[in-house]
């Protein structure tokens, strides 16, 4: 039963995407390529002609992308053929981006700092070589992305704030001003809270390019390789992913995909075939 399950589940998988990608432009539903981006000519006054359309089965609905510019357009169409529309204007996933880090550290990680420094920076490698190796899979050399991070690594006691949760961003203004940086070099600030005793989520403003993410493990005070590799996924890809405008609408949770949604939906991926990956396109989505 549960292969005849599966077998099913493929073929219509299969359908689905082939009707995405091969149906008729002037259909409404399923949409594909040609007549989503139809559906965002005639509600923002565009003129593309191909964007990217996945069905996400845990949401039931498909989910589109357009970042062209200065501004991100979202399209949500459901099984009646509804569509909601959003738009935003996020910083843009492409080149290198400039990462200034805080990382707070509770008494008991900052003794251990040598340790957590050489593990944060694995995996913070980890996350550009991800996106290394998924452009050399379409034979590029340049990746689309790439993270230039200068982390700073601060004991309680050399930041002592009541509430680093709140006003984060004023909290990054006051480090800068002790240290004499300039916020204005930096895309995207990223506050790490570790302590080990109280574990929590993580948040993120688009609006200020600002990422938030606690020591995510409830039941796991390991120090190790493994759970600093999760601490960076969470940051970079979930939270920072956030500040490019992502949402968890995007995103089928049992699809087992290296990077926090498909990567289609980021402009990663030439959709118009003329060589560029949309969001380094001079004409994109054309």
């Amino acid at each position: 039963m549960r292969l005849i399950k599966l077998l099913t589940m493929l073929v219509l998988c299969s359908f689905l995407l082939n009707t995405c990608e091969k149906g008729d432009s002037n259909s409404l539903f399923p949409p594909n390529q040609q007549s989503m981006a139809q559906i965002f000519n005639d509600r923002y006054g565009l003129k593309i002609q191909r964007v990217p359309v996945i069905y996400n089965e845990f949401t039931d609905q498909y989910v589109s992308t357009v970042y062209i510019d200065g501004s991100l357009y979202r399209a949500y169409m459901d099984q009646n053929a509804e569509v909601n529309f959003k738009i935003t204007q996020p910083l843009f996933p492409k080149g290198e981006t400039r990462v200034l880090c805080i990382l707070r550290l509770s008494d008991s990680l900052f003794m251990q700092k040598d340790l957590v420094q050489e593990y944060w920076e694995n995996a913070q490698a980890g996350i550009n070589a991800l996106h290394q190796n998924f452009v050399l899979g379409y034979g590029q050399s340049e990746p689309i992305v790439s993270f230039k991070t200068d982390n700073y690594y601060l004991s309680h006691e050399d930041f002592p704030i009541q509430n680093p949760n709140e006003n984060t961003m004023g909290h990054f203004q006051d480090f800068a001003r002790q240290t004499n940086l300039d916020l204005e070099e930096y895309d995207i600030f990223l506050w790490m809270e570790l302590d080990l005793e109280q574990p929590g989520g993580g948040w993120a403003d688009w609006k200020a390019q600002l990422a938030y993410v606690n020591w995510i493990y409830e039941n796991d005070l390991t120090i190790n390789q493994e759970n600093f590799d999760g601490l960076a996924y969470a940051a970079y890809q979930h939270e920072i992913g956030h500040v490019w405008g992502w949402e968890h609408d995007w995103t089928d949770p049992f699809l087992n995909i290296d990077f926090i949604t498909i990567p289609s939906l980021f402009g990663w991926i030439d959709i118009d075939g003329d060589g560029f990956v949309e969001i380094l396109d001079p004409f994109p989505y054309q």
